[in-house]
């Protein structure tokens, strides 16, 4: 192509392209790393400060803090965070598991099912509708100074499980809670 044809075309192609959307990046949230990729690094286990393998409530701080496990310990980028589960079939009954204890939601599953699920049976609680377990983790975010709520990215959670999340938590944590979009769906 001539160059003289060419500079046209790429005016025309510069005008059309749409404007770079304004991101605040002041106060990002910090993204909680995978269990499987903290495997792949050295990372310092956090302690298992109690045997009760969950609580129905988040009452206080203190209560957090039990259950409590923490990444990336003592930098500005660590994440307390907690794992939760909602039991759908026994009256929305909501678990904060013992995150140190358990690694997984399965870990904490296979402790309180019997039988335990197989490897389709628990992918379905993060695929289907009509799934049994809602499972989801809050994280205290030191940047933005608030507790959030989330679900694996994977997760093809609906607007009425996220309805029912939202009121479950509210109603059994001690402080309030936002709701953070991971997922790809």
């Amino acid at each position: 192509m001539k160059p003289a044809f060419c500079l046209p075309i790429l005016f025309l192609l510069s005008a059309c392209r749409p404007e770079a959307e304004t991101v605040d990046t002041a106060a990002p949230m910090a993204r909680k790393p995978s269990y499987y990729e903290s495997e792949k690094r050295q990372t310092v286990a956090t302690p298992v400060k109690t045997q009760i393998p969950a609580l129905s409530a988040i009452k206080s701080q203190a209560d957090f803090d039990l259950l409590s496990r923490i990444y990336e310990q003592g930098s500005e980028y660590e994440i307390p965070h907690i794992l939760f589960f909602i039991d759908r079939e026994d009256n929305n009954r909501t678990d904060y598991i013992n995150t140190p204890k358990f690694r997984l939601h399965e870990h904490y599953l296979a402790t309180i099912l019997k039988p335990i699920l197989s490897k389709t049976e628990l992918n379905q609680q993060y695929r289907s509708p009509n799934r049994r377990y809602l499972l989801g983790t809050i994280s205290w975010q030191n940047s933005t100074q608030e507790y959030v709520y989330e679900f694996w990215e994977g997760d093809k959670i609906t607007p009425e499980l996220l309805k029912l999340a939202a009121g479950r938590l509210k109603d059994s944590f001690y402080a309030p809670l936002r709701y953070k979009t991971n997922s790809l769906w």
